[in-house]
């Protein structure tokens, strides 16, 4: 007997004892479908822009809103100075 034969035939003595056999059997033939929808509504899109907006720039809606308060207030500043310059004689 060959080596290639004698490797055959351990694999099929060591198939022999160790195989076994499972059977599943379902309690009822029920079938669970589900369906898929693609639609967004407005706040899960401000939650997932505002995620990503978060977790690339370390920003919050708050503290954006904070900034253009404070852009604004600035702005509104330098526009009453240069008003008051302006009406001076």
């Amino acid at each position: 007997m060959s080596e290639g034969e004698e490797l055959l035939e351990l694999c099929r003595l060591v198939l022999e004892s160790d195989l076994a056999m499972v059977t599943v059997k379902l309690g009822s033939p029920t079938l669970v479908t589900s369906v898929r929808t693609r639609r967004t509504t407005f706040a899960e899109k401000l939650a997932t822009f505002g995620g990503t907006v978060g977790l690339f720039t370390g920003m919050s809606f708050l503290s954006a809103f904070e900034v253009l308060f404070w852009i604004k207030r600035s702005a509104e500043g330098l526009l009453q100075r240069s008003l008051r310059v302006k009406r001076r004689p």
